[in-house]
């Protein structure tokens, strides 16, 4: 375009951290003798670059409903004259390190001989140079699956993937009710913390690129709930500081992670069950008894609502009671009373009923799963027609949301 003479220029920052918002602006200026007319513009935006809507400003006026890619409208640039359109992008990814961008510019002018001409126009290529601030966190536990009492422990990796040091890094963990932190202290590598409140956080030495730090601490489960799951919300903030000492100390873009804990028993109930049995009036006596064994069956259970109280003997009463009716299945194998010394088998049947409390948050409409446990069976004979068992176990109640 040797006979017109105009500039497209584009500037902004040369560098940038992925999250960031990038103002930019490209300028048209006209240095020849002919006005330039129907002035558009344009920026085909690197892949990791978004344009910002709303924020399109010609000459300083905001023109909300303007965009970048569709073309900026300029309207007449007049021979030494010059116009400007600033935008604002964001900094997607760090994919590439280095990304590179142009603006064009369209326009008709009028020649010496009268003749409407279009041209475009390409701006030199601007390039920026990106960097990225981040930490990853992975959390692990050393079981899937607990009881009431049990300890677990946590180990935290947190690894710098980005390129610039991360420092004033504070790490907390919302751990649920029902987990308590043992002893009050963390591990961070092979240093220990103590008096640390995981609830409110404690900071960790910087973390350069490629660099990771391990936490590891040790927590008991005190409590039971509806859902059978303990939950915990591990938590990083921290700052950096950017390419350009200028921009002073930044904040990163927090990390979270969240972790799951089968709880597998939420509340049961010790049961004893004394019964005295007689040999069936069809069947022979017996001479000895052999063997007995027992087995829980559970029939039915419903709901029950009860006061909120707790009595000077200490029982609590919680709010919901689960009411259980079952029977235990006793099989016993006994020697007959004859010279054959012949062995029979007598089947039984003993109801009961018993009740477990449930927890005070207990959700109406949770599933339950009720499961009877033999822990011990003793016997013993009282004479030829009847025997004395005592069975021990208890009612296991797992609520499933």
């Amino acid at each position: 375009m040797s006979s017109i003479h105009a500039t497209i220029e584009i500037t902004g920052q040369l560098y940038g951290v992925v999250g960031d918002r990038l103002m930019y602006t490209i300028r048209v200026t006209n240095y020849d003798t002919v006005a330039l007319t129907d002035v558009i513009v344009f920026d085909n935006l690197h892949p990791a670059l978004t344009f910002k809507e709303g924020g399109v400003k010609v000459d300083g006026i905001l023109n909300p409903e303007a965009n970048i890619f569709s073309g900026i409208e300029l309207g007449n640039i007049e021979s030494n004259q010059s116009k400007e359109v600033s935008f604002e992008v964001m900094l997607l990814s760090a994919d590439h390190k280095v990304i590179k961008h142009e603006a064009i510019a369209q326009f008709n002018y009028t020649s010496t001989s009268s003749i409407i001409t279009q041209r475009g126009q390409v701006s030199d290529t601007w390039t920026i140079k990106v960097y990225e601030a981040a930490l990853e966190m992975v959390k692990e536990t050393d079981k899937t699956e607990v009881n009431l009492g049990d300890e677990l422990t946590y180990t935290v990796h947190i690894h710098n993937t980005g390129d610039l040091v991360a420092y004033n890094i504070v790490f907390t963990d919302l751990l649920c009710k029902e987990l308590e932190l043992i002893k009050s202290y963390v591990v961070v590598d092979d240093k220990k913390l103590y008096g640390v409140d995981l609830g409110k956080g404690f900071f960790i030495d910087e973390i350069k690129p490629g660099e990771d730090k391990i936490i590891t601490y040790k927590v008991r489960v005190v409590g039971s709930n509806c859902s059978n799951i303990l939950t915990s919300y591990a938590h990083i903030n921290f700052k950096y500081t950017g390419p350009d000492d200028g921009l002073g100390e930044l904040k990163g873009k927090p990390v979270s992670v969240v972790t799951h804990i089968r709880l597998n028993m939420s509340t049961f109930k010790q049961i004893k069950l004394e019964s005295y049995l007689s040999i069936p009036s069809n069947k022979p006596s017996m001479e000895a008894l052999n063997v007995v064994t027992a087995q829980i069956n559970i029939a039915k259970c419903h709901i029950i609502h009860t006061p909120q109280l707790i009595s000077e003997e200490g029982q609590i009463l919680t709010g919901y009671k689960l009411v259980i009716h079952g029977k235990l299945d006793l099989v016993a194998e006994y020697t007959e009373v004859d010279e054959l010394q012949s062995v029979h088998v007598a089947s039984y049947e003993v109801p009961f009923s018993t009740f477990v409390m449930l927890p005070s948050n207990y959700d109406i409409g949770s599933k339950l799963e009720v499961l009877g446990i033999i822990e011990d069976l003793h016997y013993e004979v009282v004479d030829m027609r009847n025997f004395f068992t005592n069975t021990t176990g208890f009612i296991n109640v797992k609520i499933l949301n």
